[in-house]
C-alpha cells in the first residue's frame, strides 16, 4: 500500500504492507507548507494548503507542482474529486467558498450560487472565519454535491453547484465531514461535533446513530463498498469532545466504530492508546475489516476489527490532516 499523508508540515509518501511492523517514508514534499487536505482523481493526487495553494502529483506522491490557476486570499480547507465526470475537482476554502475545476485543476471557477446562501448562522471557530470543512460528491449523479460549513450547517446542490439548499435540520451546526453511501446514493452520513448522523433521503431528514456514536464528538468517517457483497461498510472516528475538554477525565478518549449495515448498528473497533490526540484521517487499505488511521499527534495506526488490535505503523510526523492512497 502506498499512501500520501498530508500534515501540518508538508506531505509524505508512505509505503506500508499489511503485516509489516512499520511503514517507510519514500518521499517528502511541501515541507514549508501547512497541508490541510488531500484527494485523488484517477492517477493524480492533489493537496491543499493553509496558505491558499493547491498542488498536484502525477507520480504517486514522489513530486508535487503548484497549480498556478488557483488564486485565493485565504486557505484551502477541503478537496473532493469525481473521476466519472471528466476529472471534476472541487475545493473548499476559508473564508467559506467553493471553487470547481473541470480540467484537472489548471483553471477554476468560484461557485457564485454558494455565496448567495444565507450566512447569518455561520460562525468561525475561535479566531478563524467560517470555512468549508468537507465536500462530498455523488458518484451516480455527477451534478450533485454536498458541502459542510464549520460551523454553519450542511448544504446540497443538484445542478452542478449553480444553486444550493440547506439540509441541516436536526444536525449539529459544526459539520466535520459528509459522505455519500457508495451503494445507495440517497443515503448520506454526517460526522458532527454532536454525533454521527444518517439521512436516507439526501439530507431532508436526519437521525442520530443509536447509542454512544450518536452522541460523541465525531472527527471523521469513511464509507467502503466491499466487492462481492451488497451493502456498505461505514467507519466513524470519535472523541469524547473537542480538544479544549481533553484535560478532563479520560482525555480525548478516542474510539472508532464500524458498521456493516449502512450505519444501522455500529460496533466499537477499539480505543487508540494515546491520551490527548484524536483521529484526523482514515483510509481503507483494501480490506473491509481494517482501517489505517492518522492522529493529531503525527502517528499512523492500523486496526483490524477482528482482533481490535491497534498497531503503530509510523510515528514522529507533524499533525496529520488527511491520508489518501496513491
Amino acid at each position: 500500500m502506498r499512501l500520501a499523508v498530508a500534515t501540518k508540515q508538508g506531505v509524505h509518501t508512505v509505503r506500508w504492507i499489511e503485516g509489516e511492523r512499520s511503514g517507510r517514508i519514500l518521499a517528502s514534499g511541501l515541507e514549508s507548507s501547512n497541508v490541510t487536505c488531500a484527494t485523488t482523481i484517477r492517477s493524480a493526487a492533489f493537496a491543499g494548503t493553509r496558505e491558499g495553494e493547491i498542488y498536484v502529483s502525477d507520480d504517486r506522491g514522489t513530486s508535487w507542482r503548484q497549480l498556478d490557476g488557483f488564486q485565493i486570499d485565504g486557505g484551502v480547507t477541503a478537496l473532493a474529486g469525481l473521476p466519472l465526470s471528466g476529472g471534476l475537482l472541487l475545493a473548499g476554502t476559508e473564508p467559506a467558498g467553493i471553487h470547481v475545476s473541470s480540467d484537472g485543476g489548471e483553471s477554476w471557477t468560484r461557485l457564485a450560487g454558494f455565496d448567495e446562501l444565507n450566512q447569518e448562522r455561520w460562525r468561525g471557530l475561535g479566531k478563524r472565519a467560517p470555512l468549508i470543512g468537507t465536500i462530498a460528491c455523488d458518484s451516480r449523479e455527477p451534478d450533485r454535491f454536498y458541502a459542510g460549513v464549520k460551523a454553519g450547517g450542511a448544504y446540497r446542490s443538484d445542478d452542478g453547484g449553480a444553486s444550493w439548499r440547506a439540509i441541516h435540520d436536526g444536525l449539529n451546526n459544526e459539520i466535520r465531514q459528509l459522505a455519500v453511501d457508495p451503494h445507495d446514493s440517497a443515503r448520506i452520513y454526517a460526522a458532527t461535533a454532536g454525533g454521527f448522523y444518517i439521512s436516507p433521503d439526501r439530507g431532508v431528514n436526519w437521525q442520530p446513530a443509536e447509542g454512544e456514536p450518536g452522541e460523541r464528538y465525531v472527527t471523521g468517517l469513511l464509507t467502503v463498498a466491499p466487492a462481492g457483497r451488497p451493502g456498505s461498510v461505514v467507519v466513524a472516528m470519535t472523541a469524547a469532545g473537542p480538544p479544549g475538554t481533553w484535560h478532563k477525565g479520560k482525555g480525548a478518549d478516542v474510539k472508532v466504530y464500524r458498521s456493516a449495515d449502512q450505519g444501522a448498528s455500529l460496533e466499537e473497533v477499539g480505543v487508540v492508546a494515546t491520551r490527548n490526540a484524536f483521529t484526523t484521517a482514515i483510509v481503507n487499505p483494501d480490506n473491509e475489516d481494517a482501517a489505517v488511521v492518522g492522529t493529531s499527534h503525527g502517528s499512523i495506526y492500523h486496526v483490524d476489527r477482528r482482533d481490535k488490535e491497534w498497531h503503530q505503523v509510523l510515528y514522529g510526523l507533524a499533525p496529520i490532516r488527511s491520508i489518501v492512497p496513491v
